[in-house]
């Protein structure tokens, strides 16, 4: 190896840590601000994982889009506790401002995330409501089976608009996160897709269709052009 081999290969050990130590300890400060703005609200301590929208949105392998500059400069997180008293306590998601070092908002306890933390899947206008959804995958059992959580922010707040059943799970399942958004009847509104049981015998599976009925993303049986039509009846 020659001299100035040694060199560049030592140059590289240097410099190229730093960016990411830097983010590291970045995010771990914010993940600190969260869990003890948190603590506060809710009186419960929560493992929390954070997604800076704007380094997402660079990376090719993300479905993260931000069309009306709503999470710009902003961190999407997701929150779950092992402290749970009541199912409705396991887990939270929330926007969080950097420059204030402030919640902007947190939502509601969501039903069991007593399988870990979850991930975000996508951000997007889905139903053309003029605000950005927020999708994420929260892991279930059997292993790689996951409910979806869809929530619309409008820059200030959040609001829930997954269907749940009587238990405050979400009925929007997927299996082997073999999940897409598609324009299934070309009406201009998304549906999600997720690969999940065909009927409630459990046996078949293949892709089901979760459309919009103006008010909740759920499996309806129905594309969204069928609500959208019988509202115009």
């Amino acid at each position: 190896m020659t001299k100035h081999m040694i060199v560049t290969i030592l140059a590289l050990i240097f410099i190229w840590p730093v960016p990411s130590h830097a983010q590291f300890d970045e995010y771990g400060k914010i993940k600190e601000s969260i869990t003890r703005k948190l603590k506060v609200l809710t009186n419960y301590l929560y493992d929390v994982s954070v997604s800076n929208v704007d380094e997402e949105m660079k990376s090719a392998e993300k479905n993260i889009r931000d069309p009306y500059h709503t999470l710009a400069g902003r961190f999407i997180f997701m929150a779950s506790t092992q402290n749970i008293d009541t199912i409705n306590m396991s887990g939270l998601t929330g926007i969080y401002e950097p420059n204030t070092d402030s919640i902007l908002w947190v939502s509601p306890p969501l039903a069991d995330f007593s399988s870990g933390m979850g991930r975000l899947i996508e951000t997007r206008e889905l139903n053309n409501d003029g605000q950005i959804e927020i999708i994420f995958g929260q892991g279930k059992n059997p292993v790689m089976t996951e409910q979806l959580w869809i929530f619309s922010w409008n820059g200030k707040s959040g609001k829930l608009i997954t269907q749940v059943d009587n238990y405050g799970l979400s009925t929007l399942m997927e299996l082997g996160e073999r999940y897409d958004t598609k324009d299934v009847d070309g009406d201009g509104v998304y549906e999600i897709i997720g690969y999940w049981y065909k009927d409630e015998n459990a046996q078949t599976m293949s892709n089901v269709v979760y459309s919009w009925n103006g008010t909740l993303y759920g499996n309806w049986g129905h594309p969204s052009s069928y609500f959208r039509k019988t509202k115009k009846k």
